[in-house]
């Protein structure tokens, strides 16, 4: 359901609108977002990093799926799988982990500019939740 909404680009633009070091906390952080989506592979298990060049300790935060889903019998969701992956050195392997976050979203009525700033804000919330998330960054 409205896939043109989210699309990569104004994912993209949403990703930049945030104020990173200010939501986890870490006022030097570095954050690039990148402009095409990662190339097709298995998140989870890969071992390399999307930045060649980078330090020994280097973490990566990928937007895996984004779903706005009706449910039968409950509420309409923009649902985020996040997965982290973090390297602690130049020669490690990376430590993974993933969450599922979701938002609640309106789409009543016929106003496409409400459904559109509706499903935007659930996107940026659901990616908020997750930086905020103790639980995210203990892993």
């Amino acid at each position: 359901m409205h896939a043109e909404v989210l699309t990569t680009p104004t994912q993209q633009q949403l990703l930049q609108s945030l104020n990173w070091s200010e939501l986890i906390d870490f006022p030097r952080l570095s954050v690039v977002v990148h402009e095409t989506a990662a190339p097709d592979q298995d998140d989870r298990t890969r071992t390399e990093p999307l930045i060649g060049d980078r330090p020994g300790c280097y973490e990566e935060l990928v937007i895996h799926s984004v779903l706005v889903e009706r449910a039968a019998m409950s509420s309409t969701t923009v649902r985020v799988m996040v997965i982290g992956k973090r390297w602690r050195s130049l020669g490690a392997p990376p430590e993974t982990y993933s969450v599922m976050r979701y938002e609640i979203v309106s789409l009543e009525g016929s106003d496409v500019t409400k459904t559109e700033a509706s499903l935007k804000n659930g996107f940026v919330d659901a990616i908020k939740r997750v930086l905020t998330s103790k639980f995210f960054w203990m892993q």
